[in-house]
């Protein structure tokens, strides 16, 4: 028994087919003999049902061999694998996203796949009336004339084999043809998608978001009545952000929640899933965001390196942190447009300090008189966030970025400035040259310079006069007059030595030489 199964097995594998057709066919055909005769004598039902499938197979091995084709051992059938369990999880998950998306293309897809098996249905005809072909050969062979009976027989499988085919093929060309008719043009398929989206899932959609937007709108109007001015004692104030920023994410995620399962009472399981896979996208994306991401929460809660009420620099310029949240609110009152909106990212590694009394905020104000380091003078016009701009003598407008404004290190004229000049006096008035600064000092007082801070000494005995410093302090009203200020002093330096005979020597060279 156990040799006659081995033979059974060896003769239905494909490497056994490498001997001369005819020769294999002959074997075959007595296998067929043998396995029928089992069949007859076989009790066990176990074993008969085993046996007829191997006569199964090895029919369909002589018919093909007969035919020389692979009409009878193909199987269509495919085995369904098991999938994971968590793959079929996901799968129920996905199903309504999927089904909707195969109902928007149905119709093509069934079109492309009557083409495919009309397509596989002629190629199996092709191979039929190849077979048929090969078996006529065989049947008008001398050497095969005790296979009659089973060529004829195969004949037989191969004639109603095409038949089936034919019929096949001609049901399934009716039924492309009727879709081709019924089938609309792309813009007819396109408008019935979109009412069907509009009809259906608009109106589910927006009903979600007209349920998350009153979640919102109630949870807002509760906090104003929980979160009262007063709602914490002293002692426990430090809270009120931290409770603030926490009962604004739970209104976020209750928001959210709401609108999702307003889906899920809808029964809208397309727009129920992808709002689910939108949410947990975000949720696993934010998970490699996550540090910087408990730096903002700290942020919002007031417990970070920059906290409200206090001073920060951002972009070169102190500001007054009014405000942190999901946006921070930034002030400086002595910009114009001084009131910002930023993301909490765009300051969490920034630090921030108490604000001192009276502390400027910035260098100048609007109409302001400065000079800056590149030796601009003018007035400042218009200061912005983004930035000043001065307008110079002449009613000419230089334009500055706030950074690298402040970079040069205004000088405000507008707060106060003073006027420096030095005049040397000829060496032979040596005796009388502190009587001189006194004389100075009274021409000074005596004119439009006497509301001024004037400070006139004696500096120096150069090498060839003796140098009297002239300093006038001047209030900010008169800053507009800073260079012609400077020229007039002086002029009046000069004014008081010619009144009083006094000479200003020049550089010259001195030649001593020996009697």
């Amino acid at each position: 028994m156990l040799k006659h199964l081995i033979f059974v097995i060896l003769i239905s594998t494909a490497g056994f087919a490498q001997n001369p057709r005819l020769d294999n066919i002959n074997a075959i055909y007595q296998n067929i003999g043998w396995l029928k005769q089992q069949l007859k004598t076989e009790k066990s039902a176990e074993k008969i049902e085993k046996l007829k499938k191997q006569l199964e197979r090895t029919e369909n091995t002589f018919s093909d061999l007969a035919s020389e084709t692979s009409l009878f051992s193909y199987s269509r059938k495919n085995r369904e694998e098991e999938k994971p369990g968590i793959l079929n999880q996901i799968e129920e998950i996905l199903n309504p996203v999927i089904s909707n998306l195969k109902r928007a293309s149905s119709r093509p897809r069934k079109m492309e796949r009557l083409r495919d098996r009309i397509g596989f249905i002629e190629e199996r005809i092709k191979s039929v009336n190849a077979g048929l072909v090969n078996i006529e050969k065989l049947i008008k062979s001398k050497d095969a004339a005790h296979l009659l009976p089973g060529l004829t027989a195969v004949k037989d499988r191969l004639l109603k084999l095409k038949q089936e085919n034919d019929l096949r093929k001609n049901l399934l060309e009716q039924q492309l043809q009727q879709m081709e008719k019924e089938s609309g043009s792309v813009v007819s398929t396109v408008r019935t998608f979109i009412d069907d989206v509009f009809k259906t899932k608009g109106k589910n959609l927006l009903l979600a978001l007209l349920t998350a937007v009153a979640i919102f709108v109630l949870m807002r109007m509760l906090k104003k009545v929980l979160f009262k001015r007063n709602f914490l004692s002293a002692r426990l104030s430090f809270l009120k952000k931290t409770i603030a920023t926490m009962y604004g994410l739970i209104t976020g995620t209750l928001s959210v929640l709401g609108g999702v399962f307003c889906l899920y009472f809808l029964n809208d399981w397309f727009l129920f899933t992808l709002a689910i896979l939108v949410i947990a996208g975000v949720l696993w994306s934010s998970k490699q965001l996550l540090p910087k991401m408990v730096k903002e929460i700290r942020l919002m809660l007031n417990l970070g390196s920059v906290r409200e009420n206090e001073r920060i620099v951002w972009n070169g310029c102190p500001w007054l942190v009014k405000k942190i949240g999901f946006r921070c609110t930034l002030e400086n009152k002595e910009l114009e447009g001084g009131h910002l909106k930023l993301s909490v990212d765009k300051i969490y590694d920034l630090y921030s300090r108490h604000v001192i009394k009276d502390e400027p905020w910035f260098p100048t104000k609007k109409n302001d008189w400065v000079i800056l380091d590149d030796n601009t003078y003018g007035k400042v016009v218009t200061q912005t966030p983004e930035q000043v701009v001065l307008e110079l003598i002449g009613r000419t407008r230089k334009y500055y970025p706030l950074p690298a404004f402040i970079g040069l290190n205004p000088q405000n004229l507008s707060t106060g400035f003073s006027v420096s000049s030095e005049i040397g006096i000829d060496y032979s008035k040596q005796k009388e040259i502190l009587k001189i600064v006194d004389i100075f000092k009274k021409e000074f007082l005596l004119d439009e310079y006497k509301h001024g801070d004037v400070l006139i000494e004696f500096k120096d005995a150069a090498a060839h006069s003796l140098d009297i410093f002239v300093r006038i302090m001047f209030p900010g009203e008169m800053a507009e007059f800073y260079y012609k200020i400077q020229r007039l002093v002086q002029a009046k330096l000069v004014e008081i030595c010619n009144n009083h005979d006094l000479d200003i020597p020049f550089e010259q060279l001195t030649v001593h030489m020996s009697k």
